[in-house]
């Protein structure tokens, strides 16, 4: 890991258009090159919507986004779609949920790599056949040649994830976003994907921004963690920090919830899950947080700084810490 940062996130905030809801509130976020950086949070808490907001993959005119991504000295959220068109692969590369339905059935594995490698690296297609097979020899599958010319039904779950991560890795991104990769996979393969991750990002000083709900991947893969919820991070810190001393009640919570051999008994948090678009006063974890105060049902606090340079949206934590 380096100091440099690639991705700078300053207040975005993401708002319907058509009611004017706000969706993604006061986000903001430092990623650095050769970090693996791990957003975790329930099931919308707004990660994906996020990870689409740096691809420039959310419609105008259903969604309105202010703040700044600065990416090369740009802010992305200024860029046309035909500017996005120019890095989205090339540069911030994209790993989907499903593997299953992420390759078009309709063609080969080798057709459709040599034609995204030959639209944005402006080469020709026996050049960007040889990226292409170097590339899945990266993710370690045997007989590229044979691969190359298969359909997508005639690969595995597994076989068709490494092919993606392949596809994303032969366009030399500076970024690779990857929203639940493991998903749709059994543990066994989940396993392997997530290690060829690691892999690579060390070989190539990859900067890798992970999404998941699965605190166990994060802790084995991530330098850094951030915590989504209801469309805000609640905590920022470092990986080993973040394990052996979470800081917001939500991550708390949410630690207390993995299974473990040396634990009788979950301890789930309590209540359900805000919709994003839901108007909450004051701290939007309030109502199922057992530390809240009356200031929490009143005022919305702000991601600050505590002690051990963890940044946490508490007040319970802040005004105790004197921050």
């Amino acid at each position: 890991m380096s100091n440099e940062l690639v991705i700078n996130i300053k207040n975005l905030n993401i708002e319907l258009v058509q009611d004017k809801k706000k969706l993604i509130v006061d986000f903001s976020l430092p990623i650095y090159q050769g970090e693996i950086l791990g957003i975790v949070g329930e099931s919308g808490s707004g990660k994906s919507l996020t990870s689409q907001a740096l691809l420039g993959l959310l419609n105008k005119a259903n969604f309105k986004l202010t703040g700044e991504i600065i990416f090369n000295n740009e802010n992305l959220l200024e860029f046309s779609n035909e500017q996005f068109c120019q890095i989205r692969g090339s540069q911030i590369a994209y790993i989907p949920q499903d593997p299953m339905t992420s390759l078009n059935p309709l063609y080969t594995i080798g057709y459709q790599m040599v034609d995204a490698i030959v639209n944005h690296q402006k080469i020709n297609s026996g050049k960007a056949k040889e990226l292409a097979l170097n590339a899945l020899r990266q993710v370690h599958l045997n007989d590229v040649e044979t691969k190359f010319n298969k359909y997508p039904h005639e690969l595995s779950g597994g076989m068709k994830q490494r092919i993606i991560i392949a596809l994303a890795l032969s366009l030399n991104p500076k970024v690779l976003i990857a929203d639940e990769p493991t998903t749709a996979l059994d543990v066994t393969i989940q396993a392997q994907i997530l290690r060829l991750l690691q892999e690579i990002q060390t070989k190539k000083n990859l900067t890798i921004v992970l999404i998941t709900h699965d605190l166990s991947v994060v802790a084995s893969l991530c330098h850094k963690i951030a915590v989504m919820y209801s469309g805000q991070i609640m905590e920022y810190a470092k990986s080993n920090e973040f394990f052996a001393r979470p800081q917001h009640p939500y991550s708390i919570g949410l630690i207390n919830s993995i299974p473990n051999f040396n634990v009788k008994k979950l301890m789930p948090i309590a209540g359900k899950p805000i919709e994003l678009s839901q108007l909450i006063t004051g701290c939007r974890f309030n109502t199922r947080c057992n530390l809240a105060i009356a200031k929490c049902f009143n005022y919305e606090p702000s991601l600050r700084k505590l002690d051990n340079d963890t940044l946490a949206r508490c007040f319970v934590l802040t005004d105790s810490q004197g921050s």
